[in-house]
């Protein structure tokens, strides 16, 4: 009787796993998520979720208020395993011009997947697709290009722009990627002194630039920030160097006569159509480059050019002699007028 009673329960336990495991997605948003699906259907998408086939991204804080727009970024058509897919994929979500990026890390031999810069908490399928639960909302994906973010004055690196621009990795900028820029912020260049930017733009500084630059660019996404806390992370320049992150600071190992040069790194995962973005709170300084050289340096001054001599004005023209006036003249008026009116008296 005992074992037909186990057996009772394990049967309605193994039903019960299967009516939920039948469930929609947006079923399973309801009971789970509550918070999520109300978005969802204020987004107009619970029919989609209930019929379609998608692949949910949906963070575990359901207090957290999301939008319309986060909703849409977290929806990407058709199931996606995203164990199987190839490292930096790019997936188009409902909301136009927006993708996530899956990018798959292994640290300390701990292997992780994260989509845009969230780890996965768990899974859950659905027979419409599947969930993945996140730890909090992702982060939109910019659909600007890494230039452009650099350029906006709403994330204090528009100084860093003009230094990008004028380097020769400039395209990289506006290229596919995906590409990590590691951008000091305005305060950054604030704190080598007045004549530091103005100086690294000089023509004389171009090599100097361009190492800087390259210094704080690698040619793929590298996430940073909690993703691995107090682990060590390295990655490799595009200038060649090794950088190390490790605690939100990165390291520059320089030569054995000059110091490693660091930085912390203030955001984290500016995430933007062809790459990530991270700022910095200081400007990296490659092997063999003395910021503090160039932020002191006198530019050689211009010498101007010498003004052309004025023209020599024209000699103004002689005035007409007027007649004379000696009394002469009326005299002989005089004499003429008496003669002529004496014949008419006399006649």
């Amino acid at each position: 009787m005992k074992w037909n009673v186990f057996f009772a329960l394990f049967l309605v336990f193994c039903s019960f796993g299967a009516i939920s495991a039948q469930t929609t997605i947006f079923s399973q948003l309801q009971t789970t998520f509550p918070a999520f699906a109300n978005a969802v259907a204020q987004a107009g998408l619970q029919q989609e979720l209930t019929t379609g086939s998608f692949t949910v991204f949906v963070p575990s804080n359901s207090t957290a208020p999301i939008t319309i727009q986060q909703v849409r970024f977290s929806i990407v058509n058709g199931e996606i395993n995203i164990n199987t897919i190839p490292d930096g994929t790019a997936l188009e979500t409902l909301l136009p011009n927006a993708t996530i990026r899956v990018n798959n890390y292994t640290a300390q031999g701990i292997h992780q997947i994260f989509v845009n810069g969230q780890t996965i908490q768990s899974t859950k399928n659905a027979t419409n697709g599947i969930i993945y639960v996140t730890p909090s909302p992702m982060p939109i994906t910019f659909s600007t290009s890494a230039l452009a973010f650099a350029s906006s004055t709403l994330f204090q690196t528009f100084n860093y722009s003009g230094v990008l621009q004028n380097s020769n990795i400039s395209a990289l900028a506006t290229a596919e990627g995906p590409v990590t820029f590691f951008m000091p912020t305005n305060d950054a260049f604030a704190s080598l002194g007045p004549n530091f930017l103005s100086n690294l733009l000089l023509p004389e500084n171009t090599l100097a630039r361009n190492q800087i630059v390259a210094l704080q660019t690698v040619p793929h996404n590298v996430l940073v920030g909690s993703l691995f806390p107090g682990s060590l992370v390295t990655t490799t320049a595009l200038a060649g160097s090794q950088l190390s992150i490790q605690n939100n600071v990165i390291t520059v190992q320089n030569t054995a006569r000059q110091a490693p040069s660091t930085a912390t790194i203030v955001s984290t995962n500016f995430f933007v159509s062809n790459g990530v973005i991270h700022t910095i709170n200081a400007v990296l300084a490659p092997p063999g480059v003395n910021l503090e050289a160039i932020a002191s340096a006198t530019p050689a001054p211009t010498t101007g050019t010498t003004g052309t001599t004025g023209t020599t004005g024209t000699t103004g023209t002689t005035g007409t002699t007027g007649p004379s006036n000696d009394g002469s003249t009326l005299a002989v008026c005089t004499f003429l007028f008496s003669i002529i009116s004496f014949a008419l008296f006399a006649f």
